[in-house]
Order: C-alpha cells, then sequence, then structure tokens
C-alpha cells in the first residue's frame, strides 16, 4: 500500500519522463563533509562504504549525532551510480518505497532547486521540519534521514552537497585502469593467467587497504577471499566453470568514486 502510494506520487512529480534524461557522470571523487552553522555540533559517529551490484554503485553511509543533544542524529547517504543518472534514479525509487510508515496527506514535495531530481517529507505535518530527503544530481544518488533536528537541517545538508557535486568537473564515461593492483599478477605473463578448476590465483598484497582505501571485487565465475593468514593478501579461488573468467575490482578512497581493474584469467 505505501509503496503504491509512493509510486502514484512520483508519478506525478513526472519520475519516469526526468528518469530517461541524459546527465553527465562525476569525475572526480567526492568526499562529504558538513559544512554550515546547524551542522557544527554535529560529528560523524561512523562511517562505512559497500558495493551495490543492482544497480551497479559505491555507497557510503554516514551518521551524524549531534554532540549535546543526545536525540538528535542524522543518517546520510551517498551512491555514485556507475553506469549513470538513470541507475541513480532508480536508487531514490527504491529509498522513498523502503518505507514501512506511510507518509502523511500533503506529502512529499519536490524541491525544484536542489539535484536533478529532489523529493522530501516530515513524518509530522504539524511541525515545519523535514524528516527524510532525497536527491540525485548526476549519477550520485543523495538521501538523509533526520531525528529530532532543527528545521531546515536537512535541506542545508542536500543544498551543500548539490553545490559542491554541481562545481566538480563531469565526464562521459569511466575508463578501466590499465595499470593499478593487478599489474603484478599480470607481469610476466603472455595472455591470462591459468588457474585450474577449484585453483587458487594469488591476487597478492593490496597497500592500498593500508592507506584506507575499500576494494570490492566482482567475479565472473568462482570467489575472491582474503588469506586466513595474511590478511592483506587476496587469492581468486576458481569456480567449477571453464574458460575466460573476469575479476572486476573497484578500488575506493574516502570518497564514492572508485577507480575499476579488469583482469582476465584462464580457469582450465
Amino acid at each position: 500500500m505505501v509503496a503504491g502510494m509512493m509510486a502514484e506520487v512520483l508519478r506525478k512529480f513526472g519520475f519516469e519522463e526526468a528518469r530517461k534524461q541524459q546527465r553527465p557522470l562525476l569525475a572526480k571523487d567526492y568526499i562529504f563533509t558538513p559544512r554550515f552553522p546547524l551542522a557544527e555540533p554535529f560529528k560523524n559517529v561512523y562511517e562505512r562504504a559497500f558495493l551495490e551490484e543492482t544497480p551497479l554503485a559505491v555507497v557510503r553511509e554516514i551518521h551524524l549525532q549531534h554532540s549535546e543533544k543526545p536525540h538528535a542524529s542524522a543518517k546520510v547517504t551517498l551512491a555514485l551510480c556507475w553506469n549513470g543518472f538513470a541507475d541513480a534514479m532508480t536508487l531514490l525509487e527504491r529509498f522513498v518505497n523502503s518505507f514501512q510508515r506511510a507518509v502523511p496527506a500533503g506529502g512529499p514535495w519536490q524541491h525544484n532547486e536542489i539535484g536533478d531530481f529532489t523529493v522530501l517529507w516530515s513524518w509530522d505535518q504539524s511541525r515545519m521540519e523535514e524528516d527524510v530527503i532525497a536527491m540525485v544530481r548526476f549519477n550520485v544518488f543523495m538521501a538523509a534521514t533526520g531525528h529530532d533536528t532543527e528545521p531546515g537541517f536537512l535541506i542545508a545538508l542536500a543544498a551543500q552537497a548539490d553545490r559542491e557535486l554541481r562545481a566538480i568537473p563531469t565526464t562521459e564515461s569511466y575508463p578501466d585502469q590499465s595499470e593499478g593492483l593487478f599489474s603484478s599478477v599480470r607481469r610476466g605473463k603472455e595472455g591470462a593467467p591459468e588457474v585450474p578448476v577449484g585453483g587458487r590465483l594469488d591476487l597478492g598484497e593490496f597497500a592500498a587497504e593500508k592507506e584506507g582505501a575499500s576494494l570490492f571485487f566482482l567475479s565472473s565465475s568462482g570467489s575472491i577471499n582474503r588469506d586466513p593468514q595474511e590478511t592483506q593478501k587476496w587469492y581468486y579461488r576458481a569456480g567449477a566453470k571453464r574458460g575466460p573468467q573476469e575479476i572486476t575490482l573497484y578500488r575506493v578512497g574516502r570518497g564514492i568514486l572508485p577507480l575499476r581493474e579488469r583482469l582476465t584469467v584462464e580457469v582450465v
């Protein structure tokens, strides 16, 4: 029922037409740090990054806590969608449909001065305070939820992020890295490295993790694992499927734009 109501709201806002539009991709990494007066008492108390596979996106969650008011908090989600604007709109749609609680009559509403597409609402229409905001700018999705925050706090969060995103250069596509963490595996080999069914291929020790980067692996078959004895080292365990298999690595620093490397291996 709630999902059906939100679908109708998005339809009225022209969501499907907006999703078809073309937008460029963010060309440089973006690290979000709140910088406005209402945010000064808030501290970043927890942060994590992970890879969403469908649609393909690097997601970073930031939890903010008021230093003097223990009940005042906010959660910020930023996601860079590798394949573009339409996927960022898909994440917005998924987000607004994720709540089990019905939005009160009169909400949500649009904010046409922030983002390429933005919706927000309050759980209590008697308070002039937004509790939820969701925005897409380029191929970046942002959402924020607040609890006992000041009126205008979430809008200020989104407005700052939108202003900073608009100032970053854009591109039309993302290239793969020809040299990087997989270089040691390729070095000295002609063609794809070979590994038997069920066998192990050492991928190496990735110093990027020591420098605070997060590594996310995808493989067309088999699995990517940490060495149990030396946890900075990773290896590929071949599955039962023979032939060329692709390993993809997404490496992201403190922001949301990853570097992508791909390695083809031959399972024999």
